[in-house]
């Protein structure tokens, strides 16, 4: 990373970035996650601070960032030994216990009901946890069994959460516990890599693909 961030022993790797409406002067910080572990910039992205996950001296190799419009304050990382959350912007950091590799995890939901809620996307199936991941239950009431590909919370809806599975997009309205199919949405055609929000605008579902583009879908019909 550039500016005082940066390590004597080389440019990090960028895995992944972030942008969080916290930051100082009225900027985000934005949070950058690399081979080299996690930075963050309040100015953006002229100088880099590394973010230390635990007080060990240990350098994590991050590999994604998980943020929600829906919790703006709450954020997660994925290291390659296991996932740290914040509830506090990045100012401190808790290992989120989890049974699995992490290596199985392709996404994370932040839920904006409840400080303990969690939704992980695996290859193994959807995954919930309602008390800040003590214990987890895999879910399959509507949806197929086999890989979730992502999750994404809908802004200013408690407990609505969207799924995408084998090109298609499902939909919870009780924080995923039980799942529908979302009409108008089935993609089969396309690989499914990532569903989000904009900040601002909650009634367009996006739909990101590594081969086909940026799919949008307008949920005023939906509702």
């Amino acid at each position: 990373m550039g500016g005082t961030g940066q390590h004597g022993d080389g440019r990090a790797s960028l895995r992944s970035l972030a942008c969080m409406p916290t930051g100082a002067k009225g900027n985000p910080a934005l949070f950058a996650g690399t081979d080299k572990g996690l930075f963050r910039s309040i100015d953006l992205g002229a100088a880099w601070q590394p973010v230390k996950l635990t007080t060990a001296a240990i350098r994590h190799s991050v590999d994604a960032i998980y943020t929600s419009p829906a919790a703006p304050r709450r954020m997660a990382v994925r290291t390659t030994q296991a996932v740290f959350v914040s509830e506090d912007a990045g100012a401190t950091w808790r290992v989120l216990n989890i049974l699995f590799p992490v290596s199985l995890i392709y996404d994370l939901a932040l839920s904006e009901s409840a400080a303990g809620t969690f939704l992980l996307a695996t290859a193994q199936g959807l995954y919930i946890s309602v008390d800040g991941g003590k214990t987890w239950q895999r879910t399959e009431s509507g949806l197929a069994p086999g890989t979730v590909s992502t999750l994404a919370v809908r802004p200013g809806r408690n407990g609505e959460v969207y799924a995408a599975q084998f090109g298609k997009v499902y939909r919870s309205v009780n924080g995923g516990r039980d799942w529908a199919v979302l009409p108008r949405a089935d993609i089969q055609e396309a690989t499914l890599r990532k569903l989000a929000f904009h900040a601002g605008e909650s009634r367009r579902l996006l739909a990101l693909t590594p081969d086909m583009g940026v799919f949008y879908l307008d949920l005023s019909a939906e509702e």
